[in-house]
């Protein structure tokens, strides 16, 4: 029996990819998401950005395309990521609002955050939660300093819960409150 699988899924019902222990390059994912147009959540270990030129890959058509019509909001980073893969995936995916990156985030820390909260960065301006893995105990103090004395932004809380550092910015207590309820975070009112 011969069954393929889009006549049993179309792409555009799919909301959530999944990439565990493999790579995946960056073309490939703009153009998996040109086709799964209603992508709202992705999960990925590898992304590879070997061999392209983050300028000209912003200026392909497809990417363009995609960046202006995707609506992914939840991106997860396992492994492998730097500052210019997190600055081309904002680009791809500008209404991101929650941003995880597990790993090592050590070695570029301070440029990442400045990255993904500086206030001239318009691929940010959806991003409300941020969660990176704590590597050491001087993360949450790093992020906290480096939020503070650049100004990075306004309105912000930052949380260590299990090992994780989290951000949460531009929110109320009340949506910060439900936002934590759907991942099952602990939450107090202070």
């Amino acid at each position: 029996m011969n069954i393929i699988l889009s006549h049993i899924i179309s792409p555009e019902q799919l909301t959530e990819i999944v990439i565990e222990h493999a790579p995946i390059s960056f073309m490939e994912l703009v153009k998996l998401l040109s086709v799964a147009v209603n992508i709202h959540r992705i999960r990925l270990d590898y992304v590879s950005i070997d061999k392209i030129n983050p300028v000209t890959i912003q200026q392909n058509e497809i990417f363009q395309l995609v960046s202006k019509n995707n609506v992914v909001k939840n991106l997860t980073l396992k492994y492998e990521h730097s500052v210019e893969k997190v600055e081309l995936l904002f680009a791809l995916c500008p209404r991101l609002q929650y941003l995880a990156l597990h790993d090592d985030c050590a070695s570029f820390l301070i440029p990442l955050i400045k990255l993904i909260l500086s206030k001239t960065n318009n691929n940010n301006r959806h991003l409300s939660s941020l969660c990176i893995s704590k590597e050491t105990d001087e993360t949450e103090e790093t992020l906290k300093m480096v939020i503070k004395n650049d100004k990075l932004i306004d309105d912000y809380m930052v949380e260590c819960i299990d090992n994780k550092v989290y951000v949460w910015c531009g929110m109320n207590l009340a949506q910060l409150s439900n936002v934590l309820e759907v991942r099952d975070l602990p939450f107090t009112i202070q």
